[in-house]
């Protein structure tokens, strides 16, 4: 068994998403070496690096506007650029828990309505303004309409003291 195919089995445990979006070859070894060391140690070049993290790193390279993934986690994550994808990462994982708790509150199901809001609210609303939001939809008769609605045409809430 070679080194390659070892470090596939250990990675494919917890990271199945990447050895389907990254195929192990030669010219991918040295990936599947920088993900296996943040696998086992939790940092990359010196910052510290948690699995969810890693994952939603993963995510980003796969991506449909993401040619060629390989490359684009060679890039990410090199030790110029890892500080700037994990505030990325980061505040993506963020805003998903966010969106995960709207989403059973208003039960959006559909993903596209998720992804959707995600883009509509990502950096713009506290969590303040969502609860009131999600109120407001709460009482609708589309609740899930109504929210979409509301973030697309630029909520303000009245409630907040200017």
């Amino acid at each position: 068994m070679s080194r390659l195919d070892t470090m596939t089995k250990r990675i494919s445990e917890d990271l199945p998403e990447f050895v389907e979006l990254v195929p192990p070859t030669e010219q991918s070894e040295g990936l599947y070496r920088r993900i296996r060391h943040i696998q086992k140690t939790g940092e990359c070049c010196g910052f510290p690096m948690s699995l969810d993290e890693l994952k939603e790193i993963i995510a980003l390279a796969g991506r449909e506007s993401v040619s060629k993934p390989l490359f684009y986690l060679c890039r990410v994550l090199d030790r110029f650029h890892v500080e700037r994808t994990l505030k990325t990462a980061r505040n993506r994982l963020r805003i998903d828990k966010r969106i995960g708790s709207i989403a059973k509150y208003v039960k959006l199901e559909a993903e596209w309505q998720i992804k959707y809001l995600s883009d509509l609210i990502s950096g713009k609303y506290s969590m303040d303004d969502l609860m009131v939001a999600c109120e407001i939809a709460q009482k609708k008769r589309q609740p899930d309409s109504y929210l979409l609605a509301l973030f697309k045409n630029g909520f303000k809430n009245k409630y907040r003291p200017a």
